[in-house]
């Protein structure tokens, strides 16, 4: 996780275009053109109100289904109104659950749907960007379970049978299950926005924001101004929003950036879905909008820069999204021989609620990466003797949880950045382990005295966070 401070453009009024099957380049589409591209033999969609909608039943994990609607022009489908739900089960209504024979029994009754929380936990936005709060339908048919943080992508529950209502899930983006795409019948729709810098190139609106933001807090800003972070789609557009930014005084003289980061604007598009994969945030890929990249970029330095950019003058670029240097919470203190900051949580939590308050935290479940680092932590624990712990700690030897499990495959060990333990550069495990004692070991810890070792992800133990230094000090 990275800290940052940069600049941000809101787009303010909002173009719906289609990617023509023969034709990458996008281009507006009249709704007589709509009728004649999407219900023929290609794409087989069909018209409800004002949306074309197509179910697929050839089931494919979240991120591919995302991938197929905009292949053919459209995204997955988004529910905005209790008549669009309605809609999507009179779609999925010919088809009974039980002609399904190559998905779960659990997604015998969903359909994958555009939404996510893969931006933040439990913070869930539509594959278009917009809170899914704002976009008119939050009708859960289950509380919404992230499964330990592995159920992150959207459903809709059709119900077992007609009575039931149906509603939204969440479910694991990694199994396969249907889908619908849906092609909305746009317009340009012309909003108000605020004074501050306002920008109008051929009938776009922009407003530059020259207070310094991280990229999701930026996305909420121009979410809540009614647009979305900009999304640039020509070489002209970014030359001509080049021209207009570059006189503003706060492009270069922002307080609190790093002067290498001075000229550089936040904008709409991210690799969150999957690494080295960039999309915009109404979910095209970056390839279907402008993709001049500026000098050594795109650098993801290791997976931790998955936000979009747009150096001025330059190209593209991504950078690293977390809460700025100031915000490192109280209780944190650094380590200089690891360049981390650290924190000891003596109130004793599972696994999982460990790793949820390291995230709200800015950070995330220590990562061992040296011998010098475990040694660390010895000393550490040492700081915080048995005794003075809650006596319901469950396991009395003495281990802290950190941040690798085998949650994906037993036995096959990763970090909770999804890096092999091996490649984290510290395996010592404690003489003996892992033992997956009872079966249910799956989740990370280290011993007191040194050495790593797997436990029950439910036990209650006391647990360190990690953020590091030289990502506070980039931005």
């Amino acid at each position: 996780m990275q800290f940052i401070h940069v600049f941000t453009i809101l787009v303010a009024s909002v173009l719906c275009v289609f990617a023509n099957k023969t034709d990458t380049q996008n281009s507006n589409v009249t709704t007589s053109e709509l009728l004649e591209i999407y219900q023929g033999q290609n794409y087989g969609y069909t018209q409800y109100d004002y949306s074309y909608y197509k179910y697929h039943r050839d089931p494919q994990v979240w991120d591919d289904a995302r991938k197929i609607c905009v292949a053919e022009g459209g995204s997955l489908a988004i529910i905005n109104s209790e008549d669009e739900a309605t809609t999507l089960r009179l779609l999925m209504f010919p088809y009974p659950p039980t002609d399904l024979f190559d998905v779960s029994d659990d997604f015998k009754n969903k359909v994958l749907i555009g939404f996510h929380d893969y931006f933040e936990e439990n913070e869930f936005v539509a594959v278009n960007g917009e809170d899914l709060v704002n976009t008119g339908y939050t009708y859960w048919a289950e509380p919404p379970n992230d499964n330990g943080g592995k159920n992150r992508c959207g459903a809709f529950y059709r119900g077992a049978d007609w009575t039931q209502t149906g509603g939204l899930s969440v479910v694991s983006c990694n199994e396969r299950g249907t889908y619908i795409c849906e092609i909305p019948i746009c317009t340009i729709a012309q909003t108000e926005i605020s004074q501050s810098v306002p920008i109008n190139i051929n009938g776009k609106k922009y407003t530059f924001h020259g207070d310094p933001q991280v990229w999701n807090e930026a996305r909420k800003i121009c979410v809540s101004e009614n647009g979305h972070l900009a999304i640039i789609n020509s070489l002209n557009e970014a030359q001509t929003l080049s021209a207009q930014i570059y006189v503003h005084p706060k492009v270069f003289s922002a307080p609190n950036i790093d002067p290498s980061l001075r000229g550089t604007i936040l904008i709409g598009f991210h690799d969150y879905f999957k690494q080295g994969e960039y999309v915009t945030l109404d979910g095209k890929g970056i390839e279907y909008s402008y993709a001049f990249w500026a000098q050594n970029q795109p650098n993801d330095n290791g997976g931790t820069n998955k936000c979009g950019a747009y150096v001025i003058g330059g190209g593209l670029r991504v950078t690293s999204v977390s809460n700025p240097k100031d915000s490192v919470p109280r209780g944190y203190f650094l380590y200089p021989d690891t360049d981390s900051y650290y924190k000891f949580h003596t109130d004793i939590q599972t696994w999982a609620e460990a790793r949820s308050i390291c995230e709200a935290e800015g950070g995330y479940l220590t990562i061992i990466n040296s011998q010098e680092e475990a040694s660390f932590l010895v000393r550490l624990m040492s700081q915080y003797p048995l005794a003075v712990l809650d006596p319901a700690i469950t396991e009395k030897e003495y281990f802290i949880f950190i941040g690798f499990h085998d949650w994906f495959r037993v036995g096959e060990w990763v970090t909770i950045d999804g890096k092999s333990l091996i490649s984290s550069g510290y395996v010592h495990w404690k003489l003996g382990e892992p033992n997956n004692a009872g079966g249910w070991e799956r989740c990370g810890s280290f011993y007191v005295n040194g050495g790593l070792n797997d436990l029950n992800c439910d036990f209650l133990q006391p647990f360190v966070c990690e953020i590091p230094a030289n990502i506070c000090n980039e931005f």
